[in-house]
Formats: structure tokens, sequence, C-alpha cells
């Protein structure tokens, strides 16, 4: 074969390798060749990119666990990624960067202890047709829920893709705070609210910000934040003969968006004790779940429960509760005992476990605490 024979048969090889790389994907580079069955090998690895995200594919010929590392070229890995055991393995890589090349390697190990590594490959995402946008985007939606005493959550939706800013404050037009949407350029948008003040009238408006840099601006929206609630013993004097037995309830009054709600009750043991404590009206009337006791201990006279309620999600965030308004949340029977006259009925709402919480305390939809008042009672006894 002449000198021109091995030019084109060369030519030829490099263009069929060429085509087979580029035919379908991206495809990545593994290690060795292609093995028998008793083989551990990365076979096939590809990436599928879009312009926010890739889809990473491989096959092995046993059952492994694959683990993606990727990253920007250039720049720190990401969070990697884990398939679960099997023979054909898929992972997406979401949130990247459109037209931004990326790293990605693939490491395959067997439930006996074999491991083998992909060689690094890039693939580059696609560029996002967002930014060639003429019109600005359009909100829709526009709401504040979850309200608490300091906080509240504004939900909203968009047609483009955008990444969004809340201006709030107690006038409208010059607010004064901003906070920003944590998703990068999405439809549905969620943003709380935490540095809120009760009781007071809030104004707020959204601008709204595509790929294309096209903003648009909300109208003006007000809200209100509410008062403090009341966790309470009801009724506040109790009056029991001699050594009977006695009822009373633990409140809570003008509650807003409630998840959770812990109260510990201190009483004087040498005049009463506790005889049960059981869940009242209020958690039929709001889908309450859960109510369990948490710390029960008759010599010092202390006992502390928990209980939870439903909470809304929309967009896949927390946006409020269905435990509003007020009612009975305990219900506690107990018994006079002894020879004293009195006892209180108080609810510790200091750090009394030196966990840095008080004891009494309520939580909202984001699991933040929510100011409240207490109010205590107690037992009279007529000798």
């Amino acid at each position: 074969m002449n000198r021109w024979s091995w030019i084109v048969v060369l030519s030829v090889s490099v263009l069929a390798a060429s085509l087979m790389t580029t035919s379908c994907g991206i495809s990545g580079k593994t290690n060795g060749k292609d093995p028998d069955k008793s083989e551990l090998a990365i076979l096939d690895l590809r990436a599928d990119p879009t312009d926010s995200s890739a889809v990473i594919t491989w096959h092995t010929p046993m059952q492994t666990v694959g683990t993606l590392a990727w990253g920007l070229v250039g720049g720190a890995p990401g969070r990697p990624f884990s398939s679960t055991p099997t023979g054909q393995h898929l992972v997406t890589i979401p949130d990247l960067k459109s037209d931004t090349r990326y790293w990605y390697q693939v490491t395959a190990a067997s439930p006996l202890g074999a491991r083998v590594t992909s060689m690094p490959d890039t693939f580059r995402t696609l560029v996002n047709p967002d930014i060639y946008d003429t019109t600005p985007p359009v909100i829709t939606g526009l709401a504040v829920v979850g309200v608490t005493p300091n906080s509240a959550t504004v939900v909203w939706n968009t047609d483009d893709r955008t990444i969004g800013l809340v201006f709030y404050g107690f006038n409208a037009g010059t607010y004064g705070s901003t906070a920003t949407d944590s998703a990068a350029y999405a439809r549905p948008h969620t943003v709380t609210l935490t540095d809120l003040t009760e009781n007071e009238d809030y104004n707020l408006l959204v601008r709204a910000t595509n790929r294309a840099r096209l903003t648009t601006d909300s109208d003006n929206l007000t809200f209100h934040t509410s008062d403090r609630p009341w966790v309470e013993v009801v009724p506040d004097t109790v009056h029991v003969v001699g050594n009977g037995d006695f009822e009373f309830d633990i409140n809570l009054r003008g509650a807003q968006n409630v998840a959770g709600l812990t109260f510990m009750l201190s009483y004087d043991p040498s005049v009463m004790e506790i005889i049960s404590v059981r869940q009242a009206t209020w958690f039929g009337q709001t889908e309450g779940h859960i109510f369990i006791n948490e710390m029960d201990d008759p010599s010092r006279g202390q006992t502390k429960w928990d209980a939870t309620w439903t909470v809304i999600f929309q967009n896949g965030l927390p946006v409020g509760t269905l435990a509003n308004g007020g009612g009975e949340v305990a219900h506690i029977r107990a018994r006079a005992k002894g020879t004293g006259t009195s006892s209180p009925l108080r609810l510790v709402d200091t750090d009394f476990d030196g966990d840095g919480k008080p004891e009494t305390r309520l939580l909202d939809h984001n699991r933040r605490d929510i100011p409240l008042h207490v109010r205590g009672g107690v037992v009279i006894r007529v000798m």
C-alpha cells in the first residue's frame, strides 16, 4: 500500500471515530475495553444537556452504585449525586447555567467492593432561548399568606422564568426593605418576610426580571400582621372543695398559622396532682395530628406537652397552616391533696432546661418562633 493509501485509510478512521462520538448526545470516555459480565466497567457514559440541566446516563455489566462528580470547568465542584444499585444508571444535574461548560466523572462500585472511575469529560449547556424575549414578564396570583405577628409569605407566578424582588415597608412607594426570591429563574415564586412588627399595616411591591433583563412591577399590595396570640389557663381561677377532683384547659387564643405548640405547666405538688392530660377540641377543628407528652415530673410539679398541626405547602414550600383562631388545646384533670390552700397553675415561658428555648412556645409553618403572651391561673381550696 502506497503513502496516499495510508492517508485515505487514516482519514476514514478519524471520520468514523468522530461520527461515533457525536452521533447521539455528548458521550463520555470510559476506562478500558468492553468487558464480559464478570468485569466491572462504565459503559456508554454520556451527557444530554438542556439550557438549565443535564441528564447523565451509563450502564454497568453488573449491579453497582454510581456516584457522579461534576462542576464548572475551572470552578468548584458541585454537590455529588448518587444512583441506586442497578445496571442502568440515570442522574439529572439541575439548576445549571445556560451556555456554560461543565465537567463530569462517574465512579461505579459493586457490592463486592470493586470500584472503577471514568475519565473526566465535559459538556456545554444549551443557550437559553429566553434571552431573546422582547416582552416583559407578566405577574399573576400575587398574594400574602401565612401571616403571623412577625412574618408573612408572599406568593406569585410569572409567565416567563424570572427572578423576583419584594419591596416592603410601612409606606407605599418608599417601602424601605427588600427580600430576594431564592429561586433562580422560575415561574412560581415564594418569599418569606421574617422581620415584621406585630399588629401593623404593611405595603409591598414585587419586581420580576426575566433572562432578557426585562422587568415588571406589580401593583402595591397591603396586608396586616397579626397581634400576639395567647396561651392561657382557662378558667384562670379554679375552686375545689377539700381533696376533690377538678378540671381546667390550656387554651390558644388569637393564633395565626400555628404549626407547633409546646407548653410546660408548673404547679405545687404538695397541694395537687395531675391525673390526666388529653388533647382537646381544637384538634378536631384545625386538623391537628400529634399531641404527645414530653416530660412529666409529679415530684417537682411539672408536666410538658407538644402539639402540632398540618402545614399547607405551595410550590413545594410551606405557606401557612390550618390552625387559626383559638380553642381548647389540652384538657387536664387534677386532684387536690395535702393541707395547702392554693397552688399556682403557671405556664413556664422561660428557658427552664437550658436548651436556649422557652418551655412554652409557638412555632409557625417555617418552624420559627411566634411571639406570644401567656396567662396562668390558680387553684384555691375551700377546706
